[in-house]
């Protein structure tokens, strides 16, 4: 399944680095493009982050509730 196609997401990586200004030559911004990442990936898979954010919240509520 390509979700591209889907939901119009589908911009090159080329077109996001010149949104942001970013050329070949530059240095690496390690956290804005994990935040790009993450930010195009929920986009394009909201299911599956939902389904993490629920998983990851019961686990921490089952595990950290106060006795």
């Amino acid at each position: 399944m390509d979700y591209q196609t889907q939901t119009g997401y589908g911009r090159s990586l080329s077109e996001e680095s010149r949104q942001f200004g970013q050329s070949g030559g530059e240095e690496m911004r390690v956290l804005e493009d994990v935040g790009t990442y993450l930010k195009r990936y929920a986009r394009e898979r909201p299911e599956v982050v939902a389904y993490t954010c629920f998983a990851v919240g019961f686990l921490l509520g089952w595990k950290l509730r106060p006795w």
